[in-house]
C-alpha cells in the first residue's frame, strides 16, 4: 500500500519526530516494516528513512528495497567512507546517468565540463555496477557510486550530501524495476523522452535537459595499461575491422544473413581481417582464417581496447559505435527510424563531423531494411581511403 496523499507526513523536526512519522506510515502499510528492518540493519538514520517515505515512492517490494538501499548509499556520502569521503574545503558534484554503454560514453564530456566549472570539486558519477569499470576510465571522475535502479538514485539525490547534482536522465523516464517516475526541476523541460532527438545528439539533448552547457563534445576514455596488456596477449591481426551487430533493442539491428554476406565480402575483397565484438554474436558458426570472434568473452574496457586498435568500425547504433567515435576510429554505422524519430543522429564529435558514413534506411524504415550493397559501398570507400599513401604516412 502506497503512502496516501490524504495522510501527508508532517514536517520533520529531529529523530524523535521522524520516528513518529515512520510509525504513522507503518500503520497504513504493514509491508513497510520490512523497509524499517532493512534500514536498521544497514544503520540508516531515521530522519533519512522518514525523508524517503515523505517522497511517497514506496509501494511494492522492489520499491522497498530501492528506498532502503538508496538511503544507505546516501549515508555513505555523509560519513567518511573511502573513496567517497569529502575532503576539507572541497565541493562535491554528483553526475547521474546509470546506463547504458552508448549513453555513458556519449555523455563523458559532461564530466569534463564539470571539471572546467569546478576545478577542485570531487566528481562522483552515479551508475549501475556493470558500468563502473567504464566510468572509472573517465579522466575527470574521482569516484563512482553504484545504484541498482533509478529509484535508488532519486533517494540518493533527495537525501545525499553534495553541492550540485547533474541529472542526465530524460524527463518522463521512470524506473523500470519500481515503476517510479523521475522528478526533475533543473534543465530544459522541453527535453523529454518524446522529444530528445529533436534537440540534437544524445550529448546535446541530455546536457540541455540537465541544464549544463557543453563546450567540448569529444568523448574520452582512458584505458588502463593492465587492460591494454591483456588485449595484447590476444595477438590480434595487425589490420582489422571491428563489427558489432546486436544491440539491446531489436529495432536497431540488421539482418544476420546480411551480416554474413557483408563479412564474407570484406574477407574476400580486402586485405583486412574481421573481429566481432559484443555480448552476442550475429555470426554463429562462422569460420574463416581471418575472422576472430570475441563476443561474450571480454569486459567493457577490453572490448574498448579492441575497438581502439581497429582500422574501421562497422555496426549498428550501439555502445561500441560510441566507443569507436571516442577513439576517432572511422566508422560505417547503420541507422534508421527509432521510435517516433525518423532521422536520429545520436553522435557528437567526429561521427557528427564526417568521420563516419551513416548508412540510413529509407524514410520511415528500420535499419534491417538497408541493402547489403549500400553498406558494402560505404566500407569500400573507407578501405580505399585508408589505403591511400597520404593517409598511411
Amino acid at each position: 500500500m502506497a503512502v496516501s496523499p490524504e495522510h501527508p507526513i508532517p514536517p520533520l523536526s529531529g529523530p524523535r519526530r521522524a520516528w513518529q512519522h515512520i510509525k504513522a506510515v507503518l500503520k497504513r502499510s504493514p509491508r513497510l516494516v520490512r523497509l524499517v528492518r532493512a534500514a536498521r540493519a544497514q544503520k540508516v538514520p531515521l530522519r533519512w528513512l522518514a525523508g524517503a517515505l515523505k517522497q511517497r515512492a514506496v509501494d511494492v517490494p522492489h520499491q522497498l528495497r530501492a528506498v532502503a538501499r538508496g538511503a544507505y548509499l546516501a549515508g555513505r556520502l555523509w560519513f567518511p567512507v573511502t573513496p567517497l569521503r569529502r575532503r576539507s574545503g572541497r565541493s562535491r558534484v554528483l553526475i547521474a546517468l546509470i546506463e547504458h554503454l552508448g549513453d555513458l560514453v556519449a555523455c563523458q564530456p559532461v564530466a569534463r565540463e564539470v571539471r572546467r566549472q569546478h576545478p577542485a570539486a570531487q566528481i562522483i558519477w552515479v551508475v549501475r555496477p556493470e558500468y563502473q569499470e567504464l566510468v572509472c576510465a573517465f579522466p575527470e571522475v574521482d569516484a563512482t557510486l553504484a545504484v541498482e535502479c533509478l529509484t535508488e538514485w532519486m533517494v540518493v539525490k533527495f537525501l545525499g550530501d553534495y553541492d550540485r547534482a547533474i541529472d542526465l536522465h530524460l524527463r518522463e523516464r521512470y524506473c523500470l524495476r519500481c515503476r517510479v517516475p523521475l522528478r526533475k526541476t533543473i534543465g530544459d523541460p522541453r527535453v523529454t523522452m518524446e522529444t530528445y532527438f529533436d534537440h540534437g545528439s544524445l550529448l546535446q539533448a541530455m546536457s540541455k535537459g540537465a541544464g549544463i552547457p557543453i563546450t567540448d563534445d569529444r568523448s574520452e576514455v582512458a584505458i588502463p595499461a593492465t587492460v591494454l596488456a591483456r588485449v595484447e596477449r590476444l595477438c590480434l591481426p595487425a589490420e582489422y575491422v571491428v563489427v558489432h551487430g546486436i544491440s539491446n533493442l531489436a529495432s536497431k539491428d540488421w539482418d544476420a544473413a546480411k551480416w554474413r554476406v557483408l563479412v564474407e565480402r570484406i574477407l574476400e575483397e580486402t586485405a583486412w581481417s574481421v573481429v566481432e565484438v559484443g555480448l552476442r554474436t550475429v555470426l554463429p558458426g562462422f569460420a574463416h582464417p581471418r575472422f576472430v570472434g570475441l563476443c561474450g568473452q571480454q569486459t567493457i574496457l577490453e572490448m574498448a581496447a579492441v575497438v581502439r586498435r581497429a582500422r574501421l568500425f562497422i555496426g549498428i547504433d550501439s555502445g561500441p559505435a560510441h566507443l569507436a567515435n571516442a577513439f576517432d576510429v572511422p566508422g560505417v554505422v547503420l541507422l534508421g527510424r527509432y521510435n517516433q524519430f525518423q532521422r536520429p543522429l545520436p553522435y557528437s564529435g567526429g561521427y557528427a563531423r564526417g568521420n563516419a558514413e551513416l548508412v540510413r534506411a529509407l524514410p520511415g524504415e528500420l535499419p534491417v531494411t538497408i541493402p547489403v550493397e549500400w553498406v558494402w559501398q560505404a566500407v569500400r570507400r573507407r578501405w580505399i581511403e585508408a589505403a591511400r599513401p597520404s593517409r598511411a604516412a
